[in-house]
């Protein structure tokens, strides 16, 4: 079956392909960023938890997006007056609701 096609056609896919790639790692992905385990570890522990039903998804959601903008924070990025205010008050939200 693979035979049948021509070897020009080959070349010109893996062309493509090898393009496609190119411009995929050079213009979409210009700024390299790592997840650290600490926040894998963070995303996995908070996961589990609402699948256990020890926490609900509001929370969930609250802490991941807590977890992404103290993130954003550590490595230097910029955040804006709103997003800092915003985070403070999901993390008030989080802190009060895990009391016991």
């Amino acid at each position: 079956m693979f035979s049948a096609i021509s070897p020009i056609l080959w070349t010109a896919f893996i062309a493509f392909v090898l393009l496609a790639l190119a411009v995929d790692l050079g213009v979409f992905h210009r700024q390299a960023r790592r997840i650290s385990l600490r926040r894998e570890s963070i995303g996995m522990l908070v996961t589990n938890l609402h699948l256990s039903e020890l926490i609900p998804t509001e929370m969930l959601h609250s802490i991941m997006v807590l977890s992404e903008t103290l993130n954003r924070a550590v490595h230097g990025e910029k955040m804006t007056t709103e997003e800092a205010q915003r985070s403070l008050e999901t993390g008030k939200v989080v802190l009060k609701k895990l009391e016991p």
